[in-house]
């Protein structure tokens, strides 16, 4: 869906993303990611300053990771910009567009 919004002297076009339902981590992704760095769970746990088991219900979609949980994640993994969006939201993002963007002075 385009949305327009107009503050006298700019005008932003942005697209919103529509989005399904599910599960956002796609686990085997996020394990093929561990095991190509060598992480465990547990050192997983520890860098995010949480709990092993929070971590593991993280993976398997019983709750989500935040957003500083997520940088950490793309650090600790050594994951690119495209293998976040595969591995965190590929089953939810179901259309991404550019963001076209003018401003007049």
């Amino acid at each position: 869906m385009r949305k327009r919004i107009d503050n006298s002297k700019i005008v932003c076009y942005y697209i919103l993303t529509e989005m399904q339902g599910g599960d956002t981590v796609n686990p085997t992704e996020f394990k093929i990611a561990q095991i190509r760095v060598g992480v465990s769970k547990e050192d997983l746990a520890k860098e995010l300053c949480i709990n092993p088991t929070t971590v593991y219900r993280k993976i398997n979609g019983e709750s989500d990771f935040t957003l500083s949980e997520l940088k950490v994640l793309k650090k600790v993994l050594k994951l690119s910009n495209e293998d976040v969006d595969r591995i965190f939201f590929g089953d939810t993002l179901t259309e991404t567009q550019e963001v076209p963007y003018t401003a007049e002075n």
